[in-house]
């Protein structure tokens, strides 16, 4: 609707849902070999297995083939389509509800703000996409076979044990992950970017960009990895009777 939906939403802000989604799988596709390294890592309890991400890499390469670092690829494509889409596109519109008056100009607008508008947006594109994140984490998190062979499989599987609610198994967390991450990523790389403009040493185009979106990853990075690693092993555990063993 709000796609479609030129007096609701304008071409200006419609774009960042195309570009949003669209830039976040190719990212995904780029560190997909990172993201299996860190959920097998943080998977791991005693034994050090995957004991860093190039001795990981090498492991996971003589045992499973090149192919092992790519498992979850699929799922993770679909996740960022959903939810990289909703929290990136999401978040303009976000703010011009909260208060923000001049969406080109971020630094007339207060940095709590931003934060507020990050989070929603990121709980909202979180709660969709839980299904396709759950897939991921089962897949990359399996150094044998494949626990599905496709996501009909998956999806057939966990209702049939689970019902539907199970395949939001994990919501809470992921949605506070989401909040915490999209709270600080975006507003990390609007404020950020706006502060080095304002500095005078940068003017707008590819370098300020890159250097505001190391910043917000970095930042994101710090601040998510705790109830991430929580996500991951929420998700990835077993359940008897609807009750998790952890």
């Amino acid at each position: 609707f709000f796609l479609n939906c030129k007096i609701l939403m304008p071409d200006a802000l419609r774009a960042p849902f195309w570009f949003g989604g669209l830039s976040s799988m190719v990212a995904a596709t780029f560190t997909n070999p990172i993201d299996v390294v860190k959920t097998r890592m943080q998977l791991q309890a005693t034994a050090r297995r995957y004991p860093g991400l190039f001795r990981s890499c090498f492991v996971i390469v003589r045992e499973e083939g090149v192919g092992g670092l790519f498992k979850g690829l699929s799922p993770s494509l679909m996740r960022e389509a959903g939810y990289s889409s909703l929290r990136i596109g999401l978040y303009e519109p976000t703010k011009l509800l909260i208060g923000g008056s001049d969406v080109s100009h971020g630094l007339t607008m207060p940095l709590w703000q931003k934060i507020a508008s990050g989070g929603i947006t990121g709980a909202i594109g979180s709660s969709v996409a839980t299904p396709f994140d759950l897939y991921k984490v089962r897949l990359q998190g399996a150094s044998g076979m494949p626990p599905y062979r496709s996501f009909v499989h998956f999806l057939r599987t966990v209702i049939r044990a689970e019902g539907v609610p199970g395949l939001w198994r994990g919501v809470g967390p992921t949605v506070q992950r989401a909040i915490i991450l999209t709270g600080s990523e975006l507003p990390a790389y609007d404020h950020g970017k706006h502060l080095l403009l304002a500095s005078g040493h940068f003017a707008e185009g590819t370098s300020v960009h890159c250097a505001a979106a190391m910043f917000a990853g970095l930042v994101c990075a710090v601040a998510t990895t705790p109830v991430d690693k929580v996500k991951t092993l929420y998700m990835s555990q077993p359940f008897v009777g609807g009750r998790g063993t952890l």
